[in-house]
């Protein structure tokens, strides 16, 4: 039997290797792009594939996380949500990023 522990930690990985999955078909998909299109086109498409890694990932995680609240660590628990919460992260240090280097 998998422990609760190891299934969160099991979908923090998927989860990183879902990001270099993504990362490589942005890519793909930009290749025909020119320079403009291709930074606008190439986010967009990493970020929409990384918010539906995260909401089903992540969703899951925090699901194990929470109906076994009490068994868990801090940490396992820190890392299901911060799955779920990585796109909103993401966004964030893109804004303060955008307003200190205009």
């Amino acid at each position: 039997m998998v422990s609760e522990k190891t299934k969160v930690y099991g979908l923090g990985l998927f989860f990183c290797v879902w990001l270099i999955l993504s990362y490589l078909v942005a890519t793909a998909l930009i290749r025909d792009q020119d320079a403009l299109g291709k930074a606008i086109y190439g986010f967009y498409s990493f970020y929409f594939l990384m918010i539906i890694g995260a909401v089903f990932l992540g969703g899951a995680a925090v699901f194990i996380a929470v109906r076994n609240w009490t068994e868990l660590s801090l940490i396992t628990k820190s890392v299901s949500w911060l799955i779920l919460l990585s796109p909103v992260l993401v966004a964030i240090y893109i804004f303060i990023f955008s307003l200190l280097h205009p």
